[in-house]
């Protein structure tokens, strides 16, 4: 029986399919059986559906559907590699349906972001507070009828100041009957008000410590609540929202295109990664597809972000252990690769590259030989870092067995790329559900078996390799003609052909090529069609049929106007990349008009963020640091 057929067979009405028209596994389930749904897709179908890999919700306001709302889970079986997305409608008058939690341990997050964003409760919930904003926010900013553009009141310090998230977590703690009398909740609320020394026997009491978000280590977005018995983590509560910036929110009051510069922002140590996800998820709602050589170029700019992303992660841990000497060097070839990506893009970090349909623009003609040489200067590092870290004594024992997960944990908390790789999960997407042309290289996805800092550490090391590996077989089977543009006699400057045509001078142009500037480069009529689809309602003419004929000027004023430009038809679709940190991806709700109605990104730090209590208790307060800088915590990715 098809999964389809199981469903039907054991839930009848409660269940049904809704038709995709991008080939999405989709069906729609009663609110109120969510959870036993949940719960037979991840122990009774074939294929199981075990693991979670995201959970969001939308806001049908404006699209006229009834009811109002529906929570989105996305679902994957880790053993066929499928994917499959439910959806559960909630009304608008009854805003509530049960809690995933006890089935997945990441459920707690998303569920408390749902409700933080949409103002949906789930029933059963252990701790439905605030997530990304503060506590005296009002109102639930995703919901469509909350203006992008409101401002909240400025929180007045009339009273004094109590922190709300530390006598929240005062009250869960759960003690004994002997302890209860003298050390429970109320007893230490008036004991910070009154601001008395605390007196009892030490030795048989935990306390409390804030870490961050005014700690170096925490990078000051991060606040985690330790619950210490001595130098040891008894439990830990984690505060995040402090760089929230309403991604998803913007994405709503801007085109499709206009997304990108967005992305850029949100792993900002690998944006060409984020780029090429959010136009994959685009593209597939379109039904384009791209050329081969603009998959080829995407695969090689993604691999050198993701190289960038993993030495920015080690150097950074190595420094907050005391390896300065490390973080130099990985520095240093990060900068080669930095000057590499602002050759292409015409910039280092903050890209905006990618566009939907291909590229921005081409290779420029040297390339291949600059990356080349490049490539071979980082493995020159990573041998230094190897002999500086690998066996170095001190580096070895604070990273060999601390911030433990085991892999059913792992899996239980949405864990995915190295940090889940180091249990001895081999899930990439990359291998697991193959895009662009990751299918025609040969590469190895390195796992570890023991789930610690040391075998993170090693994974990306070993990753750097392996993404050295694609870019070279990616530049040896590069599609195409040359990329050298013709200067025999028809190049003349851009802006001397936009001031021909402007006084009609037209004769010939369009056997011309524009010499562009350099942020422009590669995105010329030679280089267009290599890089981009023939689809005029997506991508913008080359430069020299915009300047030369009043259908390319025509062309490209109605994509950039208001209300004309790119419009998939309504509909909905989910993509996913292998990102640096694991599977980013984005879900894109369209209604039809030239504005994205909902894009949600699937931040593959959120996850790992709230599971890391589980890496760090038991362990000292040391080994927090060591811990959190394997994470590799980007707050741009984390709060979005």
């Amino acid at each position: 029986m098809t999964v389809k057929e199981q469903l039907i067979a054991r839930f009848g009405e409660d269940v049904t399919p809704e038709p995709s028209r991008v080939g999405d596994e989709v069906y729609i389930v009663n609110r109120n059986r969510i959870f036993e749904v949940c719960q037979y897709l991840k122990e009774s179908t074939n294929p199981k559906y075990d693991f979670l890999m995201d959970l969001t919700a939308v806001d049908y306001l404006h699209m006229g559907k009834k009811p109002r709302f529906a929570v989105v889970y996305q679902l994957y079986s880790m053993s066929t590699h499928r994917r499959l997305r439910l959806k559960a409608p909630v009304p608008e008058s009854d805003p509530i349906l049960p809690t995933v939690v006890p089935l997945w341990g990441v459920a707690n997050w998303f569920e408390r972001e749902v409700w933080d964003m949409f103002g949906i409760k789930f029933k059963g919930h252990p701790d439905l507070r605030r997530l990304l904003m503060y506590d005296e926010f009002k109102g639930h900013p995703l919901r469509k009828d909350y203006p992008y553009n409101k401002r909240q009141p400025l929180v007045k310090n009339t009273e004094p100041y109590e922190d709300k998230e530390i006598l929240q977590y005062l009250q869960r703690i759960k003690q004994d009957e002997a302890t209860q009398r003298d050390s429970g909740p109320e007893y230490l609320r008036d004991f910070l008000k009154r601001r008395e020394t605390f007196e009892g026997d030490r030795s048989t009491r935990s306390f409390l410590l804030n870490m961050g978000p005014s700690h170096p280590a925490m990078h000051g977005v991060i606040h985690i609540l330790l619950e210490l018995d001595g130098e040891y983590v008894r439990s830990a509560d984690l505060g995040i929202g402090y760089l929230h910036r309403a991604f998803e929110k913007e994405c709503e009051v801007v085109k499709w295109g206009q997304v990108f510069p967005y992305t850029d922002r949100l792993n900002y140590v690998s944006p060409l990664i984020n780029n090429v996800a959010y136009a994959q998820a685009v593209e597939k709602l379109l039904g384009i597809e791209i050329t081969e050589r603009a998959k080829y170029i995407r695969v090689i700019m993604s691999e050198l972000s993701r190289i960038t992303d993993h030495l920015t992660c080690i150097a950074a841990n190595a420094m907050e252990l005391g390896a300065m000497s490390a973080f130099l060097y990985f520095i240093e070839a990060r900068e080669e690769l930095y000057n590499l990506i602002e050759e292409i893009t015409g910039a280092r970090l903050t890209i905006s590259y990618v566009r939907i349909g291909g590229v921005k623009a081409d290779l420029t003609p040297d390339f291949p030989e600059r990356c080349t040489r490049v490539l071979q200067f980082v493995r020159e590092k990573l041998k230094e870092v190897h002999k500086l870290l690998t066996r170095n004594r001190i580096f070895y024992d604070r990273m060999v067995g601390t911030g433990v997960i085991d892999k059913e944990t792992a899996l239980h908390y949405g864990f995915t790329g190295p940090v889940l790789r180091s249990t001895g999960v081999e899930f990439d997407v990359r291998k697991a559900n193959p895009y662009l042309v990751y299918d025609e290289f040969d590469f190895d996805i390195p796992y570890g078996e023991n789930g610690d800092n040391y075998d993170r550490y090693l994974c990306r090391m070993e990753e750097i390799e392996q993404s050295c590996r694609i870019v070279e077989q990616a530049l040896a089977k590069l599609p195409g003609g040359p990329l050298n543009v013709d200067h025999e006699g028809k190049i003349i400057p851009a802006h001397v052909m936009a001031d021909y045509g402007k006084l009609g001078k037209t004769h010939e142009l369009l056997q011309m090529e524009a010499i562009t500037d350099p942020t422009l480069s590669g995105s010329n009529a030679e280089f267009y069609r290599k890089i981009y689809p023939n689809a005029k309602n997506v991508v913008l003419p080359p430069k020299e049929v915009t300047y030369s004929s009043i259908e390319g000027m025509m062309n490209h004023f109605m994509l950039v106007m208001e209300g004309v430009g790119i419009t998939p038809e309504p509909g909905e679709a989910y993509s996913a990349v292998e990102g640096a940190n694991g599977e980013l991806g984005f879900f894109v709700v369209s209604d039809g008009s030239d504005h994205a109605y909902r894009v949600r990104v699937r931040p593959p730090c959120f996850t790992l963020m709230s599971g890391f209590h589980k890496m760090i208790e038991g362990d000292q307060i040391a080994d927090v640091i060591a811990t959190f800088g394997t994470i590799n915590m980007i707050a741009g990715e984390l709060d979005r």
